[in-house]
């Protein structure tokens, strides 16, 4: 058995150093580690970080969805499944495939590995520098915060587990934290690591689809935004943490990445890793890396999902805006609107032209990009000054990158919060933009209360209407099987039935 696991070991190493990213991408070390064999060298770090990357994209229809479902972006089809035409109408039940958050708790499994056990590789292995110490560990605290601040934004209070699971003699049965508690634990970690991450690394690939000084500071941005939401939405001061979303985007914005000009944006999609992207899940069908976007997209294929019959208002009054019709949408023959972001090569002037093969199911999922970055620093700036000239040239960059003239605008948080669906939508980001709006204000509770009621009956409406101005409703259930194993698991308040 120990030279078993010797061997395993070893295995990882050599697959790294002679493997490509995207094949780096999908290992993962065995499940059951011995602790005293296993962690004797930084392949065995690395080795780790590969399969916490790879759990996370084994999860990327969960990123998608959840972030998408229950906005207003997406459209029913006749193929649409019936667990995602039940939480597109808020009929959410305990058993859905949507609320389960196992994956999810994964990822942070494997960085909760890399977290505790590096410390010993490090005095274990000569080899495993200083910087190379700093770079993974900064990888781990990414992966767990990331994992952690959609646990928060999906079922508000979730368990903090900040140890990994390496015997039976653990507690498993451990009780939710509030949000704030776990919003708190994933800032601390994250600037405790910023500043020993990489800015790049050796291929373009590696630079996109890893944690960098990059991506840990959009995500920050993106925290505190969130958090600062939160509290303002429970009478605190939210302009401490707002001012920290500037910091944290200007500290992204020092860095190498660029907007792309007009003419390839659609480059962000196809191929992907671009100059625009901070972080990506990274997808390559060649090697067996395979996603469910094109199919669930596709009117050629299962076409599961379509984009809102109400996309073009969106972009009315933008001359020539590249990420309208034939840029993030197309009408298909069915009468559709087809969501091209994930389905096509190129901007299109037909259904036909500039479409992806059925079978390279292999689209990369962005997770941050610049533009949203220049938009999160707009968002935070005008919270904490309605009249922020550097909120106004960050927003006119993104609508003057689209759009050869865009339609005149006023500069608020209502024409933010609709910029951000024109330039970001299909990406995961529009019911966590309605719900950060709607934690922290009247009218963003107002906005998110007129969507949940679009699928309501009008003679259903009055009890609904009092139903959802509980907040407790913008969250999901915790799974039927999660409650059955943990007995110190409280059901989300609003599915306590």
């Amino acid at each position: 058995m120990v030279k078993f696991y010797y061997k395993i070991a070893a295995i990882f190493l050599s697959v790294i150093v002679l493997t490509g990213c995207s094949e780096w991408l999908t290992l993962e070390p065995e499940n059951d580690l011995i602790k005293d064999e296993y962690w004797k060298n930084k392949g065995d770090i690395e080795a780790t970080l590969a399969g916490g990357y790879s759990a996370l994209s084994q999860n990327v229809s969960y990123l998608l969805l959840w972030g998408e479902l229950r906005g207003d972006l997406l459209y029913l089809t006749l193929k649409t499944p019936l667990d995602y035409k039940r939480m597109m109408t808020n009929i959410i039940t305990n058993n859905s495939s949507m609320v389960s958050w196992s994956g999810i708790y994964k990822v942070i499994n494997y960085a909760n590995h890399v977290i505790e056990n590096a410390p010993n590789v490090r005095d274990a292995d000569p080899s495993f520098t200083e910087t190379e110490y700093g770079y993974r560990i900064a990888e781990a605290h990414f992966l767990r915060s990331l994992a952690y601040f959609y646990l928060v934004r999906v079922f508000r209070d979730v368990p903090l587990v900040l140890e990994p699971s390496e015997s039976d003699k653990q507690d498993f049965f451990i009780t939710k934290s509030d949000e704030l508690t776990v919003l708190d634990q994933i800032v601390s970690d994250l600037e405790s690591v910023k500043d020993g991450a990489a800015i790049e690394y050796s291929t373009v690939a590696y630079t996109k689809g890893r944690a960098t000084k990059g991506a840990i500071n959009a995500l920050l941005a993106d925290i505190y935004l969130y958090r600062g939401s939160v509290k303002k939405g429970k009478g605190l001061d939210g302009n401490p943490d707002f001012q920290e979303a500037v910091s944290a985007c200007g500290r992204v914005r020092e860095l190498s990445y660029s907007l792309l000009p007009q003419a390839s944006w659609f480059t962000l999609y196809y191929p992907g890793n671009s100059a625009e992207s901070i972080y990506e899940l990274q997808f390559n069908k060649d090697l067996g890396q395979t996603n469910s976007n094109l199919a669930r997209f596709s009117y050629e294929l299962n076409f599961e999902l379509a984009a809102s019959p109400d996309m073009e208002s969106f972009y009315i009054g933008n001359i020539g805006d590249i990420r309208g019709i034939g840029g993030t949408y197309y009408p298909t023959s069915q009468g559709y609107n087809e969501v091209w972001k994930y389905t096509g090569t190129a901007i299109t002037s037909s259904s036909t032209s500039n479409r992806r093969a059925k079978d390279r199911n292999d689209n990369n999922f962005i997770i941050y990009r610049l533009a949203d970055v220049y938009l999160m620093e707009a968002e935070a700036r005008l919270l904490i000054n309605p009249t922020d000239t550097e909120a106004q040239l960050l927003i006119q960059s993104i609508k003057e990158r689209a759009s050869t003239t865009p339609a005149s605008w006023n500069l608020d948080l209502s024409e933010l919060l609709t910029e951000r669906s024109r330039e970001l939508a299909f990406e995961g980001k529009r019911w966590f933009d309605l719900l950060r709006y709607a934690r922290r204000s009247e009218e963003g509770k107002q906005m998110v209360l007129e969507i949940l009621l679009s699928s309501v009956s009008a003679s259903d409406r009055p009890f609904f209407e009092s139903k959802y101005q509980d907040i407790n409703c913008y969250y999901l259930p915790i799974h039927i099987d999660e409650l059955n194993r943990n007995p110190n698991l409280v059901q989300n308040p609003f599915y306590a039935y």
